[in-house]
């Protein structure tokens, strides 16, 4: 009687197994099927740098339900005999704050390779993101590599 017990069990456990895995198989493909509620594109800029002192400006206008801008660079190799200063500032009416500034040395990714996120301040309007090209050896600021504020 107990093999029996055991046959039947053994049986339905395996017909539930299968019954799932089917279930779980049909609602896998509805899932795919389904379109995000809300979709975003992803604004993209292309700049080259290749000419010194000149200034390339990004500039996200705050918008609403956005609490952040956020400034992402590929990989960009520069020029042996330059180095490039990145910044980012706040504006509010007439007004900026410098936020962040970094030298990037030999890639723009040094700076910009992992996305940099600006919260927005109260009274900003857009965030700017400023690159340009230096030559080597200039004296620039030099205590300000790498910081966020």
């Amino acid at each position: 009687m107990m093999n029996i017990v055991r046959k039947y069990i053994g049986t339905g456990l395996i017909t539930l197994v299968g019954a799932l895995g089917i279930m779980g198989m049909s609602a896998g493909a509805a899932w795919a099927e389904r379109t995000p509620a809300r979709t975003s594109e992803a604004r993209a800029t292309k700049s080259e740098l290749s000419t010194y002192h000149k200034v390339i400006k990004v500039v996200r206008n705050r918008s609403t339900g956005k609490s952040k801008a956020t400034f992402y660079a590929e990989p960009q190799l520069l020029d042996e005999n330059a180095v490039a200063i990145v910044s980012i500032r706040s504006i509010a009416s007439d007004t900026g704050i410098e936020r962040f500034r970094c030298v990037a040395t030999h890639d723009i990714a040094e700076c910009l390779g992992t996305p940099v996120k600006i919260k927005y301040l109260p009274l900003d309007t857009k965030v700017v993101l400023e690159i340009q090209l230096v030559p080597r050896g200039l004296d620039f600021d030099r205590d300000a590599l790498a910081t966020l504020h």
